[in-house]
């Protein structure tokens, strides 16, 4: 956005107006069909955490390639990660059967990128890891914070029904 905004060029061509506009409409239209149609936007989602494994390593094939893409585009393969990323945590948020699903699809699209940069030349990818981890790193931790959870609570669903069995009755106190 910075260089957006420093480019004369940049904010007054009519892409160059257009271009965020179009960027939030994208990600606020697939937060609202992922909140209200989880389970149809789950195809999409699936299909698209594909898409950006394989440019990522695509991206790790051929760094010079991408290399030269980015650095006349900007970060063409983060961006894009981060754009899956964000419906993902709806989807895992939004439904809790879905949340162990929407963390491996997140740690899978998230550290693509970076994958794809490590097993770049060293020439190649010169300071390119750091801002790449930066960027979708947020979104690998989440992911197994959604892993974790999604394991916690069935864990303790299943001690709270042994629990109750136990107890002899398994509607006494433990509702």
């Amino acid at each position: 956005m910075g260089e957006w905004l420093a480019e004369p060029v940049g904010a007054t061509s009519d892409s160059g107006i257009l271009a965020p506009v179009l960027f939030g409409l994208v990600i606020i239209a697939t937060f609202v069909w992922v909140w209200l149609h989880p389970s149809s936007a789950r195809i999409y989602l699936f299909i698209t955490a594909a898409v950006i494994t394989a440019l990522s390593v695509w991206w790790g094939l051929a760094p010079q390639f991408w290399t030269n893409l980015m650095d006349e585009n900007g970060p063409v393969i983060p961006v894009a990660a981060i754009m899956v990323s964000i419906p993902l945590v709806v989807w895992g948020w939004h439904t809790k059967s879905s949340a162990r699903s929407a963390g491996i699809l997140l740690v899978i699209v998230a550290s693509a990128p970076i994958f794809g940069v490590a097993v770049s030349p060293p020439d190649v990818a010169r300071g390119v890891l750091t801002a790449v981890a930066v960027m979708t790193g947020p979104y690998v931790i989440g992911g197994l914070l959604y892993i974790l959870a999604s394991l916690n609570a069935k864990a303790s669903l299943t001690q709270r029904v042994n629990f109750c069995f136990s107890l002899g009755s398994p509607f006494g106190s433990c509702i």
